[in-house]
């Protein structure tokens, strides 16, 4: 590899077992030289007795920060700090294995807190 722009320019990291990551060249003080660090993709599904209960998610760590929410279709990735549910449902989503909290939401508020433990090799559902 040669002459690596360091304007405009990001490394793209992704795989099956890892959530997507970006990384702008510019951030790395060599980029024929760096190391990426990845978390592992973790499955989450949000499945409400009572759809009325919430209409949003949002992921924390343990440190009570936010965190994004990845939704991966076929040809996209798509990052989100609160993901919509419909009818109660969430659908599969993704989180990295730093989750520690899935916090519902009604009408921006949150509702009940979820203390999970992702495990890349489930799907962890939420009810």
């Amino acid at each position: 590899m040669h002459e690596v722009a360091n304007r405009d320019c990001t490394f793209d990291v992704g795989g099956d077992a890892i959530v997507p990551k970006g990384i702008a060249v510019a951030t790395i003080a060599d980029p024929r030289n760096c190391t990426i660090q990845v978390e592992a993709r973790c499955h989450a599904e949000i499945v409400l007795a009572n759809p009325d209960e919430a209409d949003s998610v949002a992921c924390l760590d343990q440190e009570g920060q936010p965190m994004d929410i990845a939704v991966l279709r076929r040809n996209s990735t798509q990052f989100t700090s609160q993901l919509p549910l419909h009818g109660g449902k969430s659908g599969q989503l993704v989180v990295d294995e730093r989750a520690a909290k899935l916090v519902l939401q009604l009408a921006d508020r949150p509702v009940r807190s979820i203390p999970i433990q992702p495990d890349p090799s489930r799907t962890t559902t939420v009810q």
